[in-house]
């Protein structure tokens, strides 16, 4: 996956049970991605990726898409901090040199 869609630098929330809650991107490495929400809480992860493909009749490139609920605690963590961030942002550096993450 070469030339990969990025992530936009804000990102619509949904599911999340706050109505019109946005995150935006405020530090990256690459793989790894630090947001701070709309409500002051930072979400650190590893970035994941999707192939190209058709999904509902519509065709997507190859892109990155963002962790899900899932994902916490393995790929993801929240934050109320910005040096709890930096701490999380650093240790999934760590991890995402070690894994090979897609």
């Amino acid at each position: 996956m070469e030339n990969i869609q990025r992530l936009p630098k804000v990102i619509k929330l949904k599911g999340i049970g706050i109505p019109g809650l946005t995150m935006t991107e405020i530090k990256s490495d690459g793989k790894v991605r630090m947001y701070k929400r709309a409500d002051n809480v930072y979400e650190i992860g590893i970035v994941k990726t999707a192939k190209a493909g058709e999904l509902f009749g519509k065709s997507y490139p190859d892109r990155e898409v963002i962790w899900n609920s899932e994902d916490f605690g393995v790929r993801v963590k929240s934050k109320n901090s910005f040096e709890g961030a930096e701490e999380a942002f650093k240790m999934f550096q760590v991890v995402a040199k070690d894994k090979e993450y897609e």
